[in-house]
C-alpha cells in the first residue's frame, strides 16, 4: 500500500521530467525510458512487499520506510559522478539497486551510463527473482489482522 502511494505521487514528477527530457534530448529512447520506469517500480514495490513481511510493527515501519528511502537515494549516483569518489563508495554504489535503475534511466533518457545497461538489468532482474522467491516462501506464513 505505502510503496503504491509513493510510487502514485511520484508519478507526476516523473511525467514532467521525462518530458522536459525527451524535449531537450536528441538522443531520447522512449521505450527504454518506460521501461526503466516500470521496472524500477516493481523493483522497489517487490523491495517494499519484502520490508513489509519482515517488519511486524506497523509504527516501526512507518519509521523506517521513509529513513531507508532517503539512505537509497543518498548512496546512489542521483546527485553526483560516481567516478569522482573513491573506489570502496564506488563498490557501495553497485550494491544499491537504486544505482542500477538510475543507470537505465539515463540510458533512455540520452544521457550516457555510468556502466554497462546491460550489467544494471542483469543485477535488478536477478535482484527481482530472489526477492519474488523469498516473498513467495514467506506469503504463507503471512497473517493478516485486517480483513476488508
Amino acid at each position: 500500500g505505502m510503496s503504491l502511494a509513493y510510487g502514485l505521487l511520484a508519478l507526476p514528477q516523473v511525467f514532467v521530467a521525462g518530458t522536459i527530457t525527451a524535449l531537450l534530448s536528441p538522443s531520447f529512447q522512449a521505450w527504454l525510458f518506460l521501461f526503466a520506469i516500470l521496472i524500477s517500480m516493481l523493483l522497489f514495490a517487490a523491495i517494499a512487499i519484502w520490508l513489509g513481511l519482515w517488519i511486524k510493527n506497523y509504527f516501526h515501519a512507518l519509521g523506517l520506510f521513509p529513513l531507508l528511502s532517503w539512505i537509497v537515494v543518498i548512496l546512489s549516483p542521483a546527485y553526483y559522478n560516481p567516478g569522482n569518489m573513491p573506489v570502496v563508495f564506488q563498490w557501495i554504489l553497485l550494491i544499491n539497486p537504486a544505482t542500477h535503475c538510475l543507470n537505465l534511466l539515463r540510458s533512455g533518457a540520452g544521457f550516457p551510463p555510468t556502466f554497462s545497461p546491460v550489467l544494471s538489468l542483469l543485477y535488478i532482474i536477478v535482484l527481482f527473482i530472489v526477492l519474488a522467491v523469498v516473498i513467495k516462501r514467506k506469503l504463507p506464513e503471512m497473517f493478516i489482522l485486517e480483513r476488508f
